[in-house]
């Protein structure tokens, strides 16, 4: 499965310059940091909550 993203060099080109990556060079290019691990938290703390108000525990 391959995603692309269009990325454009600034307007001293006259023609806008794309290359494609794939999905895991996408994300090996963008790294992950504080944030992503924060919101994984938060994600997972709000999963919880959801599951033990379904079931009722």
């Amino acid at each position: 499965m391959e995603k692309t993203l269009d990325i454009e060099e600034s307007s001293l080109h006259k023609k806008p310059i794309t290359k494609t990556y794939t999905y895991e060079e996408a994300i090996a290019a963008t790294g992950v940091g504080r944030f992503h691990y924060f919101l994984l938290l938060v994600s997972g703390a709000l999963m919880v909550a959801a599951v033990v108000e379904v079931v009722g525990l």
